[in-house]
């Protein structure tokens, strides 16, 4: 009987224990350690719909980044700084009046056609960030010198593609929903706010609510919402001598878990949901303009 008594003391200790920490504010502070090791797999993926003079010009994409993190300083401010090294690459797209194209680092035989295969040379290659100690990123060094060679190779819009891709804009863009995403101490049912710009392929002005909808077994589950819209005038594209710009907007939806101890995500899944115009110059027909709809999602997931 008293073994019986304690086993259910115990049983009932740890699930006030385990209740008590579910209650308890989380903290905006990252919990890092000099020469922590971890890695993620970071996929973009776009989805476009649109027709032009009744001729569909949809596009599919999606790129695969694996990356290693290893954290090289942690200051006593709580300041950190992580070397990012880039293992794999892999792209694949439907591209009007073109067809698929791909590329896989991991597929050497598979892709030494590929017109892609440049990418390739992002492999093995390293650079660093720097964060506050809530893991909201600060400085993105060494991402040009790495592309800076590649891009010599490809033709204006390959190369405008790669630095949209991996330039120190969209590295950042990629990466920042992989921590700094607590503010404050919130609780279960907390919101909070939050407007960036997202600089790639199509630039972003993002006005997003993060909301704390629940926290079990000592991860935190985030839902996000808000608005993204495109930047007028900014990041014009060229794509067979013509230019092309959109005027769009809709809702942000998606959802980051996050794992409390440390506070770096263990997975994030957030895709702004545009719809609008696109509007194409310089083509032998002057300019025109067309309804458009695109999702430009970034999902990532430790490994």
């Amino acid at each position: 009987m008293n073994s019986l008594f304690r086993l259910s003391f115990l049983a009932g200790s740890i699930y006030l224990l385990a209740a008590c920490n579910a209650t308890k504010p989380l903290s905006s502070t990252m919990n890092v350690a000099k020469g922590d090791n971890f890695g993620y797999t970071v996929t973009q993926h776009t989805n476009m719909d649109i027709s032009v003079m009744g001729q569909d010009m949809s596009t599919t994409g999606r790129q695969d980044t694996e990356y290693a993190f290893k954290v090289m300083e942690v200051a006593p401010s709580g300041d950190f700084k992580t070397d990012v090294t880039i293992e794999r690459v892999a792209f694949q797209q439907k591209v009007p009046m073109v067809g698929d194209v791909k590329y896989d680092s991991a597929d050497k035989e598979g892709s030494k056609n590929s017109p892609l295969k440049s990418l390739g040379e992002t492999v093995g290659k390293r650079f660093q960030i720097s964060y506050d100690k809530s893991g909201k990123i600060e400085k993105t060094e060494g991402v040009q010198e790495i592309i800076g060679d590649i891009s010599k190779s490809l033709n204006k819009q390959g190369a405008e593609q790669l630095v949209s891709q991996f330039g120190t804009a969209g590295i950042t863009n990629t990466l920042k929903n992989l921590s700094g995403i607590i503010q404050g101490s919130p609780k279960v049912g907390s919101t909070w706010s939050q407007k960036t710009e997202a600089m790639g392929m199509v630039n972003m002005s993002l006005d997003q609510t993060f909301t704390l909808t629940e926290r079990k077994d000592g991860q935190a589950t985030i839902t996000v919402g808000g608005t993204a819209k495109t930047i007028a005038g900014e990041g014009a594209l060229e794509f067979q001598g013509m230019q092309i710009s959109y005027d769009m907007e809709g809702p942000i939806t998606g959802t980051i878990i996050v794992d409390e101890k440390t506070g770096w995500a263990i997975s994030s899944d957030v895709t702004p949901n545009l719809k609008g115009k696109m509007t194409l110059t310089g083509g032998p027909l002057g300019s025109m303009s067309a309804n458009a709809s695109m999702k430009m999602g970034i999902s990532a997931q430790r490994k």
